[in-house]
């Protein structure tokens, strides 16, 4: 029986029964709910916006992006118009077009090059206070210090984490699954107001010295979708609202308090009812972009990734989700898309009648369509290192 045709009494004692005499009890539920910052279409507009293209001589894989997802997009029935539309020249943007549609697989396929390979901040700073104390220390030794270290690094290139992401990496190879295509990079991540840059400037002969609030800020986390095109989806993870419903007391199963209601827990952090509004969310908005449906959406592999419901609803939705091997954070475009933001953020000091959500919006909407193409092609590249067994 509902609430809303359900007769309540008070039983004289301060509890509420119903016409049957079955005692009732306050159940407090919690709303998850998800903010949007975000959307695909507004992204767009704002690259649009933000870009003022100029005559260029030699293209950029950029020109060639922003070309094509204009074309997949309109489907303008005349090519030279849209190349105008970007400052391109007409016969190259006819050649594109042709390209692409001939092998749309390898046409954004990055050319071989060398990438500078860096180690963590931490990872750095530790080595950098091992030589200051040791400087005769060899290479042997400190790669062994700091594999002891840090017991993540160790793990992450272990004989079985390379077995398991060489494993991964043919199956990918072996799929229609692209990462410059029909990929969609999920993840999470936190943000708080004190952030605040590794250096700073001083007079000469001076420490430079930043002030910030000693209490904890309050962390605010953000859900997030991108692809190798577009940002696809920004939101924030808000406080759960608290309803309150009767149900009938089941005697030995629960336990009342003093003012009748019963004790439930809320959870904290980022919950299962949070990532499926948010997936939910981000489909609707790939619903309606013909080239993004039935995608691949790429996500880590923690256990609130991997529950029933979340690849129920994926399938659902006609979608396929695919998870990454352990320890693996390399082979995830959006983990640098969030150090971009990130880095961003800290360059700037928030204003009073700004809130952190505004600036996180603002970062995410103005970050270049060109470094999201550039996101995407280190893990790219990181593919041929799981197929040849190396380390990453």
């Amino acid at each position: 029986m509902s609430n809303f045709n359900r007769v309540v009494f008070e039983d004289g004692k301060g509890g509420l029964r119903d016409e049957e005499d079955v005692e009732l009890m306050k159940v407090d539920e919690l709303d998850v709910k998800v903010r949007k910052l975000v959307t695909m279409e507004y992204y767009l507009n704002q690259q649009l916006d933000i870009e003022k293209k100029k005559k260029y001589t030699i293209y950029s894989e950029y020109d060639k992006m922003n070309f094509i997802l204009h074309m997949l997009t309109k489907a303008p029935k005349k090519i030279a118009s849209v190349a105008r539309k970007y400052n391109i020249n007409e016969r190259a943007g006819q050649r594109w077009w042709n390209q692409y549609k001939n092998d749309p697989d390898t046409f954004f396929l990055p050319k071989a090059r060398g990438d500078r390979k860096k180690l963590h901040e931490e990872y750095q700073a530790f080595l950098t206070d091992l030589l200051d104390e040791n400087p005769s220390i060899n290479i042997e030794q400190a790669l062994e210090q700091l594999t002891t270290k840090f017991d993540n690094f160790l793990k992450r290139n272990n004989e079985g984490a390379i077995e398991v992401r060489y494993e991964w990496a043919k199956k990918i190879v072996e799929s229609d699954m692209s990462f410059f295509k029909n990929c969609v990079f999920i993840d999470e991540y936190g943000f708080h107001i004190n952030m605040n840059r590794s250096g700073a400037w001083a007079r000469k002969g001076e420490i430079p010295v930043v002030k910030f609030e000693n209490t904890k800020a309050v962390s605010h986390t953000i859900l997030g979708a991108i692809s190798a095109y577009a940002v696809v989806s920004i939101s924030i993870r808000t406080p759960s609202v608290s309803t309150t419903q009767l149900v009938p007391v089941e005697v030995g199963k629960k336990r009342k308090l003093g003012n009748g209601k019963t004790q439930k827990s809320k959870p904290k952090g980022t919950t299962t009812d949070h990532y499926l509004r948010f997936l939910s969310d981000t489909f609707d908005i790939l619903d309606d972009y013909e080239y993004m449906q039935c995608s691949y959406i790429i996500m880590g592999n923690a256990p609130i990734h991997k529950r029933a419901n979340i690849q129920e609803m994926i399938a659902n939705r006609e979608y396929k989700c695919v998870y990454l091997p352990p320890y693996s954070p390399e082979l995830n475009p959006i983990e640098q898309f969030w150090s971009a933001v990130k880095s961003e953020l800290k360059r700037h000091q928030i204003l009073e009648e700004e809130t952190l959500q505004d600036r996180i919006s603002e970062t995410c909407s103005q970050v270049p369509q060109i470094h999201l193409y550039g996101f995407t092609k280190h893990p790219h590249s990181r593919l041929e290192d799981c197929m040849n067994k190396k380390a990453i």
